[in-house]
């Protein structure tokens, strides 16, 4: 089972525990260890600010999925030119904003909702590369990865 690191990064930090740790230095290590990297962008996620600089730095060569959650295609854009190999966009988006993603975005595009059979369709329907669902249950008809924050692991299930 294809599987990879967890990693929470608000405010410039990778957060592990209690500790706050140098992003830039936290990813490059675990690049020396790891093909791939799925972030949890919380800045992007709650305030649509993602740590952009941070991936800049550390993305020469592609690795990082990033789940920043992007609300529209230049937010999308945005994680393309920093250097994203994977990302993963909300439900909230509209079909036709959804459909210009696909259109102009040439890498892994994965959808997050809170209904994983919803978020399935909807990711069939627009070609996407499938979806992701936090600590999932059930099976869906798309290609799915499933994320463990108690393991601190991001799975592919099917």
């Amino acid at each position: 089972m294809e599987e990879m690191p967890l990693v929470y990064l608000k405010r410039g930090k990778v957060i592990e525990g209690e500790k706050r740790l140098n992003a830039v230095d936290k990813l490059k290590e675990i690049r020396k260890k790891h093909e791939k990297a799925y972030v949890l962008d919380l800045d992007g996620i709650n305030k649509n600010r993602p740590n952009l600089d941070i991936y800049r730095k550390v993305s020469r060569k592609p690795f990082l999925w990033i789940d920043a959650l992007p609300r529209r295609l230049d937010d999308v854009m945005d994680l393309v030119v920093v250097g994203a190999e994977r990302i993963t966009i909300g439900d909230v988006i509209g079909d036709d904003e959804l459909k210009r993603i696909r259109e102009i975005c040439d890498v892994e595009l994965f959808l997050r909702g809170d209904d994983g059979v919803k978020a399935a369709e909807k990711a069939v329907k627009f070609g996407l590369d499938g979806i992701v669902m936090v600590s999932p249950k059930g099976r869906v008809d798309a290609p799915a990865w499933g994320v463990y924050p108690t393991d601190g692991v991001v799975k592919k299930m099917w």
